[in-house]
């Protein structure tokens, strides 16, 4: 009898697992401050290996890539997402990492969705 085998999916669709936050309208400093308010992002690192929230790009760095390099950037308003990791060891949580054998960056992933108004 031939043992079947399984393969490890390539790619995860981050979106569909994506913890998704409601709609932040308003101008860029506002909306700046409540994601600052929202989600104190920190460093990852040898010290502090578990930060609540953390990103590889500050919501400064995000907001100003999706000012610049939008395709609505002329419009009165611009929608994007903004990323970012929240450390999360609720049970359900960790059942679903293992169920989708997913990593860590992946099942640690959240979105916020933006409307920045000029």
């Amino acid at each position: 009898m031939e043992t079947p085998t399984t393969t490890k999916p390539e790619f995860y669709d981050v979106m569909a697992i994506a913890k998704t936050a409601t709609v932040l309208v308003g101008s860029y400093k506002s909306v700046l401050e409540k994601l600052n308010e929202l989600y104190p992002l920190e460093v990852k690192s040898k010290t502090n290996p578990t930060p609540k929230f953390y990103s590889d790009m500050t919501f400064e760095a995000q907001l100003n890539k999706l000012l610049n390099y939008n395709k609505y950037k002329s419009s009165h308003f611009v929608y994007g997402i903004m990323y970012y990791h929240q450390t999360d060891s609720s049970p359900e949580r960790a059942q679903m990492a293992k169920d989708m054998n997913i990593p860590e960056t992946v099942v640690s992933y959240r979105i916020q969705r933006v409307e920045l108004h000029r």
